[in-house]
Order: structure tokens, then C-alpha cells, then sequence
């Protein structure tokens, strides 16, 4: 991914730093005055993993500088919630999906993602997933990979305490992508938080 972003970024004439870290391990050479995490937040590590990451993302910022962080709400997902109930573990692991999310590729193939849920601990607020890729060449499975992914379940005010341990001075929270004060109704949640 990063190769490809370097590639498309020399053919539009610019040439980024990009980096390769760990966001719990991040160390920049400069401060920024503005640090967006899409998606990325809860993903594979451990409560202190995404506790040390504020820290950092903190310590990127300028003074006056912003973190936008997004925040996928697990009850949105009534499936993967429901899995919290113990009458609903015990049929975990899921079986896998007979067909996922195919996409054609610039080069022809068809990409498909397929995942399913293997565990769920609803004491350390942690969703396991298994994930499948496939690529297909005129109908034929050429390669094949399976990662196994644990997404940590963070909610409104955990996030806030979080953010606001971190050393954040002011945090702002929106619905989605919008300008809107958020409601019980939205599946996901930007943090606006100002060093």
C-alpha cells in the first residue's frame, strides 16, 4: 500500500514522507499541525497499545494542532453485537461466507474479501475476526490469504477519557462525516480533539 501510494504520489508531482510504524510506536521527525487515523484505531493491539497511540498522535501535534480520529460503533452491527450474550457465543467460531465482497482490479482480477467472526470477549471489549482474500483470474482462485483480526470496542466516553488523558485540551465529537452533534443513531463517531 505504501508503494502504491509513492508511486501515484510521484505521478502527481509530489513527494510525501511515508512512514511505517506501528501507530503505538509512532515517531515522526517533525509536528504536524493536523493527524487523521481513518479506521485504524482498535485494530490489533492491546488497551495499552491504543493508550500509548493518543500519546503519540499528542506528541505529533503542534500546539493548536488537531487529531480527527473515527470511531466505528460495534452496536451498529447488530451480528457482531449480539455475540456480547452468552447464550450467543458458544456458536462462534461463524462458518466462513459462501461468497464475500468481489471487486474487479486495474489489471483484470477479482479481488474478493470475505470475513467472519471467531470470538467475541465482551469483559476485554474485543471482537476476533478471521479474514479471507481471494484473487481470481477468468474464474480461477489464483492466491489466497487468511489473517486473523482483533478489533478492541471503544464507545463515546471511554474514547473521551482517553483522549483527555492523553493530555487533549478540548474534544469535539460529530455524527459520521458531518457537522451534526451525534445521536444514538449513528454508526460512527469523529473525534475532533485540539492539543
Amino acid at each position: 500500500m505504501i508503494d502504491l501510494c509513492r508511486e501515484r504520489a510521484e505521478s502527481d508531482g509530489v513527494s510525501p514522507r511515508l512512514y511505517v510504524q506501528a501507530i503505538h510506536e509512532l515517531d515522526l521527525t517533525r509536528k504536524y499541525r493536523t493527524v487523521y487515523a481513518c479506521g485504524s484505531f482498535g485494530i490489533g493491539g492491546d488497551g495499552w497499545q491504543d493508550r500509548e497511540a493518543l500519546e503519540r498522535f499528542y506528541q505529533a501535534l503542534e500546539p493548536g494542532g488537531a487529531l480527527l480520529l473515527d470511531l466505528h460503533l460495534p452496536y451498529k452491527n447488530a451480528r457482531n453485537w449480539g455475540y456480547c450474550a452468552a447464550d450467543k457465543r458458544h456458536e462462534l467460531p461463524e462458518e466462513w461466507p459462501a461468497s464475500g465482497d468481489r471487486r474487479r482490479a486495474s489489471d483484470g482480477s477479482e479481488l474478493e474479501l470475505r470475513v467472519r467472526v471467531v470470538g467475541v470477549d465482551p469483559l476485554e471489549q474485543v471482537i476476533t475476526f478471521q479474514i479471507r482474500e481471494e484473487m481470481w483470474r477468468d474464474g480461477v482462485r489464483t492466491a489466497e490469504e487468511e489473517y486473523t483480526l482483533k478489533d478492541r470496542v471503544y464507545l463515546r466516553n471511554k474514547m473521551l477519557l482517553m483522549l483527555e488523558r492523553a493530555g487533549f485540551s478540548r474534544v469535539d465529537v460529530r455524527a459520521g462525516y458531518t457537522d451534526a452533534e451525534p445521536t444514538a443513531e449513528d454508526g460512527v463517531l469523529v473525534f475532533i480533539a485540539t492539543k
